[in-house]
């Protein structure tokens, strides 16, 4: 009877435990943790307004991690720099990346990619988003693992030219390392112009002590509760 209440809390443990490790949608950079971050300014992409080719390497501000962006499909994209090429609604002079082509504007352009390649693993990463076109929009992050496992998170902002620091966050938080990371947005067109400011990255999976104390303490009860039903 004791192995048998031992093998109940355990599942109950694996069954808590497996929600709280499960991703979730970040809409703050304090959910994402940051241990670092993709300054897009400091890549030596050249002057906002640069049209890049796809993909173009990056290394985060500390050195912690590295990779590619791009546009996927591929096509060209460029470097912007709120309220001096772009009129938008990020912090005022934060550089960003614009999935179009500024010398050859087609508009509705594939989704932003990150790949990470190599230094620390990623498991939290996230940006502030903003369609091109103004008004209200949907986005979307994608976070795929490198065994193809993929998560990915809608959140509802609006678009307009405050220079505010208004623009929507929007992140993930995954149990496992993230391979690729795709930036979409809907905009009131139906289209997916868009840009991205920083880029928060973390390697923290470990729940906060008290989710622990708080599952610890639930098969404890439980187990409690069970040798007094059962006379134990």
């Amino acid at each position: 009877m004791k192995k048998c209440l031992l093998m109940l809390g355990l599942c109950v443990l694996l069954s808590l435990s497996t929600s709280a490790f499960a991703g979730m949608l970040c809409t703050t950079i304090a959910c994402l943790a940051p241990n670092d971050n993709i300054n897009w300014g400091a890549q030596g992409y050249g002057a906002p307004g640069t049209s890049l080719v796809t993909p173009q390497s990056w290394v985060s501000t500390l050195g912690l991690y590295d990779g590619l962006v791009g546009v996927f499909g591929p096509t060209n994209f460029t470097l912007m720099q709120q309220s001096v090429t772009w009129n938008g609604n990020f912090d005022p002079g934060d550089y960003l990346i614009w999935n179009q082509d500024i010398d050859n504007f087609v508009g509705n352009a594939g989704q932003i990619r990150l790949v990470f390649a190599s230094g620390l693993p990623v498991y939290d990463a996230g940006a502030a988003i903003q369609a091109d076109f103004y008004g209200p929009f949907e986005a979307t992050i994608c976070a795929t693992s490198f065994t193809g496992v993929q998560d990915c998170w809608n959140e509802a902002g609006v678009s307009n030219a405050n220079a505010d620091s208004s623009a929507i966050i929007i992140g993930v938080t995954e149990p496992w390392a993230i391979e690729l990371l795709d930036f979409y947005v809907v905009d009131v067109n139906g289209n997916n112009d868009e840009a991205i400011d920083t880029v928060y990255l973390s390697t923290s999976t470990v729940p906060e002590p008290g989710t622990l104390m708080l599952l610890g303490s639930g098969v404890l009860g439980l187990a409690g509760m069970l040798r007094r039903k059962i006379n134990l």
